[in-house]
């Protein structure tokens, strides 16, 4: 990233949850909290998996002639990255996001500078000619041949 230092530094302000413009440069951002209630714990029989922040669950999976839950996949993979109908502006000139379900800390909402948000958002743009899709396991592209790659696809005719 040194080509592009500014975007480099939305990266690190959006991953270190920190403002990166406005009023208090460095500060963590600002965040509105409920009071915090116990949230039930995930069945141990899901299959959800949860490293470094980022979680993923495999427990849903889609058949492959239910077009009606295909396209409901497909519309929310696609939606937009920011509900404009939960974003408002304060009194103050702030931006503030509601989150729609509150996190287990309690928090609901964030405060941002107007530019803090657009900092955000240019952090979620990928750089050009970045690969979205990532395959791991037998799907990916140096997997064992002979291992269970083959059991993934019928044989051609």
């Amino acid at each position: 990233m040194q080509e592009q230092p500014v975007l480099a530094s939305c990266y690190g302000a959006s991953a270190a949850d920190q403002q990166l413009l406005g009023d208090a440069p460095g500060q963590q951002t600002r965040k509105l909290a409920h009071a915090v209630r116990e949230v039930a714990e995930p069945k141990p029989n899901d299959a959800l998996a949860e490293v470094g922040g980022v979680n993923v669950h495999a427990g849903a999976a889609v058949p492959s002639r239910d077009r009606r839950r295909l396209e409901r996949l497909c519309r929310y993979v696609a939606r937009p990255p920011l509900a404009q109908e939960r974003l408002e502006f304060t009194a103050d000139g702030r931006c503030r996001y509601n989150f729609r379900h509150a996190w287990k800390n309690g928090v609901h909402a964030v405060l941002l500078d107007p530019l803090d948000l657009i900092a955000r958002l240019c952090a979620l743009i990928p750089p050009p000619r970045f690969h979205m899709l990532r395959y791991h396991g037998v799907l990916a592209a140096h997997a064992n041949r002979s291992g269970w790659r083959p059991a993934c696809w019928p044989e051609s005719a």
